[in-house]
C-alpha cells in the first residue's frame, strides 16, 4: 500500500478538519457499549423487509451504488463527506444516491431500469 500523496493541494484541509473536531466524551463512553438497543431497532429489518419486498413485487431489483465517489467540477458538493484516497486524491460519501446510479447508468448504457438500493446516505455533522 502507498502513502497518500503528500504534496496534494487538498491534504492540509482534509487533516486540518479531520483532526480539529471537538470530541465527545459520551461518544466515546457508548462507541463499542452495544448491550442495549432502542425497542425500535427490531424493527428496522421488518421494514426493510417490507419495502424490499413491495420493491421486487414491482420488477425492480436491487443494486448497491459505488460507496466513494471522485469530486469533480461538475459534481463538487459541500454538503458531502470528503476523504483523501491512498492515491492523494479526494473522494467523498454520497449524500443521496442519484449520482452513483447516474454514473452507473451511463457506463453501462442503461435506459430504463427499476432498480432500489435501501442504506445509509452521509453528511458531514
Amino acid at each position: 500500500m502507498s502513502p497518500a500523496k503528500t504534496d496534494s493541494p487538498h491534504r492540509q484541509a482534509v487533516l486540518a478538519a479531520l483532526f480539529n473536531q471537538t470530541s465527545r466524551g459520551v461518544r466515546g463512553f457508548l462507541y463499542d457499549n452495544d448491550v442495549e438497543h432502542p425497542e425500535h431497532t427490531s424493527l428496522n429489518g421488518v421494514v426493510r423487509d417490507t419495502l424490499a419486498t413491495v420493491f421486487r413485487l414491482h420488477g425492480a431489483i436491487e443494486m448497491a451504488p459505488p460507496l466513494m465517489m471522485p469530486v469533480t467540477d461538475s459534481n463538487d458538493d459541500t454538503s458531502r463527506v470528503l476523504f483523501v484516497d491512498r492515491h492523494g486524491e479526494v473522494v467523498g460519501l454520497p449524500n443521496n444516491a442519484l449520482i452513483p446510479f447516474a454514473r452507473i447508468a451511463v457506463r453501462n448504457n442503461l435506459k430504463r431500469i427499476k432498480r432500489f438500493h435501501i442504506g445509509d446516505i452521509y453528511r458531514p455533522k
